[in-house]
């Protein structure tokens, strides 16, 4: 049987949400998303950070599942992950570059 998500689009889906979402939180927070993995009943999405992935996650993983189920014909679960080439083995990291960033 054809898996449907196979043919799913990044840009058809982001093309579909932008409908929905307000061009502000849209530019912000979805059009910087990317496909990391898709299967037969899990699509995972990758954001660039931990925090914009847990905002994802929290204020629109219902939209995102939504359109999928209604436009695309799909009931999949979504997902929100952090890149892993953003992914470092140092936790603070991030925060380290920050106040090096602010300090010189």
């Amino acid at each position: 049987m054809h898996n449907p998500l196979l043919d799913l689009s990044l840009e058809e889906l982001k093309l579909a949400l932008q409908k929905r979402i307000m061009e502000p939180q849209f530019l912000t927070w979805i059009k910087p998303l990317k496909i990391r993995s898709i299967d037969d009943d899990r699509i995972v999405l990758e954001s660039e950070n931990d925090f914009s992935a847990g905002w994802v996650q929290e204020k629109y993983l219902g939209v995102i599942t939504e359109v999928l189920r209604e436009t695309f014909q799909v009931s999949t679960s979504v997902a929100v992950e952090i890149s892993s080439s953003l992914v470092t083995s140092d936790p603070w990291a991030s925060l380290k570059l920050a106040q090096a960033n602010r300090c010189g």
